[in-house]
């Protein structure tokens, strides 16, 4: 995946001149290498930065067959390239859903191999393609081997104007006590398999922070 160069400070320091105390670094992006994939992976992340960001500026989805009926996939995180259940991710959530909606409630959990209730596509789309709304997942202390890492995120999806409308954010961690030792060096999403396959049309893109001790 290609890399970008690019720095930008977000936060000045009061009476320094501007000196950058948070900086966000493009560190890859999705390219069209996710066409046609079920599981997409940022992979050899640099352990140079304090935490890292994935966002979600399109995220779309290729269905075969078509499906013709009310639709919608899960997107799931997952870390390390790990899905044999070895990480656990605990969660809560407060979402703004559906069924009624305009319905507000909470899910909270532990499930292995993936975080649920990340984010998800939907049936607004045209054809085969589907497209999901903004997501973001944000990873503190990625690289540290004496903490627990903590996870937030946020995200959009509405698939029709009485149902599934809404957001959620979340907070959540690894699980196990073993988890603590493990830096993050992969970053994956899965779509469930067939017949939900990423397409070429997403863009997303790994960001390194640097807190400057902040």
């Amino acid at each position: 995946m290609p890399f970008g160069a690019g720095k930008v400070a977000l936060l000045g320091a009061a009476g320094s001149g501007g000196s950058a105390k948070v900086a966000l670094e493009k560190i890859a992006d999705s390219g069209s290498s996710w066409d046609g994939q079920s599981v997409v992976s940022f992979t050899s992340i640099p352990q140079t930065y304090d935490d890292l960001l994935i966002t979600f500026g399109t995220m779309e989805v290729y269905t075969s067959p078509a499906q013709t009926a009310f639709w919608v996939t899960e997107i799931q995180p997952y870390l390390n390239e790990d899905y044999s259940n070895s990480w656990t991710y605990d969660f809560s959530v407060a979402m703004g859903d559906p069924n009624p909606a305009g319905t507000i409630f909470r899910s909270v959990g532990s499930t292995t191999g993936d975080l649920d209730n990340f984010g998800y596509v939907s049936d607004k789309g045209n054809g085969n393609e589907h497209t999901a709304y903004k997501m973001e997942l944000q990873i503190t202390n990625y690289t540290k081997t004496d903490v627990y890492k903590n996870l937030y995120w946020r995200s959009a999806n509405m698939t029709a104007p009485t149902s599934w409308v809404g957001g959620k954010k979340g907070f959540g961690c690894s699980g196990n006590t073993g988890d603590i030792s493990r830096s993050i060096t992969k970053v994956s999403f899965r779509t469930g398999g067939n017949p939900n396959w990423f397409d070429g049309e997403s863009k997303v893109t790994l960001w390194g922070i640097s807190r400057g001790g902040v």
